[in-house]
């Protein structure tokens, strides 16, 4: 349980496959504490940096289970691919469009 102000930022652990690390935030998502998002696509390890359309399946379900948390949160872009500025862009782009449709 722990102190009332305590929440978290989630991000899928590298390597899970999209459906435990949904059913992880899902589950963390229930106990009303989920602050964040730290939005990213690395497969399978963290040395394989992609770009976050590549990932769009897996995201698109992470931020609907997101969704359906009480409160609001935020999402946190980074880790972009080759840490390029029009990486950054791209993957912004792609995120929004997630979020459109969560």
């Amino acid at each position: 349980s722990g102190h009332p102000g305590l929440a978290a930022f989630w991000q899928p652990p590298v390597g899970l496959e999209p459906s435990a690390c949904r059913d992880q935030l899902r589950e963390l998502a229930g106990t009303g504490r989920l602050a964040s998002l730290h939005v990213f696509h690395w497969w399978p390890d963290e040395a394989t940096r992609l770009p976050l359309e590549d990932g769009s399946e897996a995201w698109a379900g992470y931020l609907a289970e997101a969704a359906l948390a009480p409160g609001s949160r935020y999402c946190c872009l980074e880790f972009v691919r080759g840490d390029a500025p029009a990486q950054l862009e791209h993957d912004a782009a792609t995120l929004r469009r997630l979020l459109g449709r969560a």
